[in-house]
């Protein structure tokens, strides 16, 4: 069958398609049926009002011990929320709305509850929270930061402690005590990256006593798309320290004498980087290798690509940050540091070059998995955010997640504005300062959503410049972040941020009524986007902070044509190229555009979600391996805990130890050697994975379909590893000493190993090359990534202007 490549507009129907579809059948607008539970909640608890303290406290008492005793939690739904409803009204003053206890309950049945921002989303999920704890399994409320689990359980222990539930949060900083102690607790808050982080240290541990975690059962999540969708395929990763890999010195100097257009060409809007002919031909002969695409020079191309992406397209300030001699990534999004990340496959060492810092140790990989997958091990997961409706689609295909869509307990009053549309950057930096300035001048508080933390110091500084104070959030402060964010609203307040998913702070009107009323009758908070967004989910959560609980508000996009996202179409959508106005004010062709840019959006998160689909496959592969093998870890640990201590039960292969060391000890160094064995062929294994994947995607470039030949290649190479390990088993119990064995026995805690640490990488498996294909081409990502089509195409066109000196 010959290579078809569908059109974008195909792939845009096939996805609205889709997601109507799945709108209808894996989404929740009707809330009939938990109206009547909440009814019935309500019913309950005006029952309760008359009784006492401690009448309240006998009964919660004896709903936990029915639970802890096998009673099912879903019978006492009904009793056990109306009591809570009461206990927090009476405790902390607080009435508790309809829409939160529908939230309650969704949750509790696995959901995801969408309710807006200020809607009470932290106190609704104590409900869910609750129920599921009495049962005494595992309680993780997952957070997107460390402060945010901080701020939560001081704020709430008290309520937990009225329940008689333990409360406690983890923080990376904390030593492996604290850790064990916080996730013994009823209920544990953390960032779903530091869990993460902490059950990879579980899977290679040798000694029982040093895992922390308890097994996982039920998890909640805030922000549950900043979770799942934003942060879910980078991968965590437990490395040993070794000794960094020289990667690139020689590249970095060869690279700075390239020449743009003559010898590649980039693109900062599509952030792609592609060798001319003259390009590849030069470097062949400065390297002196005959064919860069060779597949014996993937490695080397690999480095190439990295070396000049760190050349030219990652800038200093923009995309990280140089601190205390080491490089930060910053969060393009949020523009926060992002803690302990990585760029993978040699592009970290490059830029570590590029700006003349020590290499930093890159490690040994001992464990390595996606939040997505981690996400897994739970018996049940459920969450809650303010933006779930637009990714509907992905939180069930990736999660068989249900959502349910919980309207604002008052009718929201917030007016969103038509987008005001610019030829270029510059003018609209210059509408939108006009129009802060003259909001400013009024009183009104004006929040600025930018899309980077260079565009933010940019009109902080300009704003400055003409004598406006303003607020920036500047990434490296979430407690500072909070406070700034929370008197945004206040009487005259200019704050400058980039993406708000996951602040975790409620933008609210001032205390004082004279002062909330004036900003009332000024419309309210005024949020200005400096631009759409790829996901029309993350234009929402910009939105969703002015009008908050039904108080006026005002949000307007000031988009400029130069933005990135729409200069990739230009080719498909070339009228957005011909105008000559600094600004787009004629009404029917501003509805054109408007409809185009929704377009853009629609088929760049189609885009997005072929790409996970894709991807996912790879790493379905692994991680189904990754199960298969640490299950037979976990047995061997169960079973040493049974197995009677004698010289029946010592492998021939110790025989010749069994006169010099004494039964218990030649059992435990059994143990410890074949558990070392597990995690160093685990260890070896992902090397060898992650070796493949640097040059997977130069697979295409040969013709061969990537996905089949990593199945391929896994399935046989894991098979080794499974068919061999007994035997490497034995030959390193029969080189064992007594000097050998004695320091195996005592160095023998992985936990206190100081080499041992954690990162996060980007995961970037296929590079600029797929995305430029798929815009310019309209082929979906599954196609592009089988067939090879332009690549093989290219190759040959390339071979025969070599072949005749055709000089281009």
């Amino acid at each position: 069958m010959p290579f078809m490549i569908p059109k974008l507009n195909k792939i845009k129907l096939k996805y609205n398609l889709l997601k109507r579809k799945l709108s209808h059948h894996h989404s929740e607008y009707d809330l009939s049926i938990y109206m009547k539970k909440v009814n019935l909640i309500n019913e309950t608890q005006c029952n309760l009002q008359v009784e006492p303290d401690f009448e309240i406290k006998n009964k919660i008492r004896k709903i936990k011990l029915s639970i802890e005793k096998g009673a099912l939690a879903d019978s006492f739904l009904i009793e056990l929320f109306a009591l809570i409803k009461e206990v927090i009204k009476r405790k902390c003053n607080i009435k508790i709305y309809d829409e939160q206890l529908i939230g309650a309950i969704a949750m509790h049945e696995g959901k995801i509850s969408q309710m807006q921002t200020g809607e009470g989303k932290t106190l609704a999920s104590i409900f869910t929270i609750c129920l599921n704890a009495f049962t005494g399994n595992s309680v993780h409320v997952f957070t997107v930061n460390e402060y945010l689990a901080k701020r939560d359980v001081e704020n709430l222990k008290q309520l937990y402690s009225y329940f008689e539930l333990s409360v406690a949060y983890v923080s990376q900083n904390m030593d492996i005590n604290q850790k064990k102690f916080s996730y013994q607790c009823d209920v544990t808050y953390v960032s779903a990256v530091q869990c993460g982080f902490d059950y990879l240290k579980d899977t290679v541990s040798i000694h029982s006593n040093e895992t922390i975690l308890r097994p996982l059962s039920f998890v909640l999540i805030d922000e549950i798309d900043s979770v799942l969708i934003d942060m879910a395929r980078d991968p965590l990763i437990l490395a040993k320290n070794k000794l960094a890999d020289v990667v690139g010195h020689d590249l970095s100097d060869i690279v700075k004498q390239l020449k743009k257009d003559l010898h590649f060409k980039y693109s900062e809007t599509r952030s792609e980087i592609n060798l001319t002919l003259q390009g590849e031909i030069y470097l062949e002969k400065i390297l002196r290798v005959n064919n860069l695409y060779d597949q014996k020079n993937n490695y080397l191309l690999n480095d190439i690509y990295n070396a000049i992406k760190a050349e030219y397209l990652l800038k200093i300030n923009v995309d990280y940050l140089v601190k205390k001699n080491e490089i930060k990534l910053i969060d393009k999004f949020s523009g926060r540091i992002i803690k302990n990340q990585r760029w993978p496959d040699g592009l970290q060492s490059a830029v570590e070059i590029k700006e003349g810092i020590k290499l930093n140790n890159q490690g040994k990989i001992l464990n390595s998995i996606t939040i997505q997958n981690f996400i897994f091990n739970y018996k049940k997961i459920s969450g809650m955010t303010a933006t779930a409706e637009q990714s509907l689609l992905e939180f069930h295909t990736i999660y068989h997640l249900i959502t349910v869509i919980i309207p604002p307990h008052k009718t929201s009053n917030r007016i969103d504005l038509s987008d005001r549309i610019f030829k270029s950057n510059e003018n609209r930096d210059n509408a939108l300062l006009c129009e802060i300035i003259k909001q400013h001048k009024t009183g009104r508080p004006v929040l600025i959503g930018t899309s980077s933390v260079a565009h933010s110091i940019l009109l902080a500084k300009d704003l400055k410049k003409r004598g406006y104070k303003n607020k920036i959030l500047n990434a490296n402060d979430d407690e500072l972040e909070s406070k700034i964010i929370s008197n945004a609203a206040l009487m005259g307040a200019i704050t400058i941020t980039t993406n708000m998913a996951g602040r975790g702070t409620d933008i609210k009107l001032p205390v004082d009524k004279i002062k909330s009323e004036k900003v009332k009758a000024l419309g309210g908070l005024l949020v200005l986007g400096c631009e759409r967004h790829e996901a029309d989910r993350i234009d929402f959560q910009l939105k969703g902070r002015a009008g908050r609980q039904g108080e006026p508000g005002e949000t307007q996009f000031f988009i400029s044509l130069e933005q990135a996202m729409l200069k990739k179409y230009t080719e498909k959508f070339n009228f957005l190229n011909c105008f000559h106005e600094n600004e787009i004010t004629e009404p029917k062709l501003l509805i054109k555009v408007e409809k185009v840019i929704s377009r853009i959006q629609k088929i760049e998160q189609a885009k997005f979600l072929d790409i996970k689909l894709q991807l996912n496959k790879f790493n379905q592969i692994i991680e189904q391996q990754r199960v298969m093998f640490f299950q037979q870890k976990s047995d061997f640990l169960a079973l040493c805990k049974e197995v009677e201590i004698s010289k029946k039960n010592i492998p021939n292969a110790l025989s010749h130890l069994t006169n010099e060391i004494e039964l218990t000890q030649l059992h435990n160094l059994y143990r410890i050697e074949k558990l070392t064995l597990f995690n160093e062929t685990w260890s070896q294994y992902l090397i060898n994975v992650s070796e493949k994947l640097q040059t997977i995607h130069f697979q295409v470039l040969a013709g061969i379909e990537p996905l089949q030949d990593f199945k391929k290649w896994t399935a046989t190479t894991f098979s080794h590893l499974i068919n061999n390990f007994e035997s490497q088993l034995n030959e390193k119990l029969k080189t064992a000493t007594i000097k050998s064995a004695h320091m195996k026995l005592s160095q023998s805690n992985f936990s206190h190993d100081e080499s041992a640490w954690t990162y996060q990488t980007k995961d970037q498996l296929f590079d600029e090359l797929l995305d430029n294909m798929l815009v310019n081409s309209g082929a979906s990502v599954a196609n592009a990534i089988n067939g090879g089509f332009f690549m093989l195409m290219y190759l040959s066109i390339r071979n025969i202007i070599r072949n005749k000196n055709i000089n281009l």
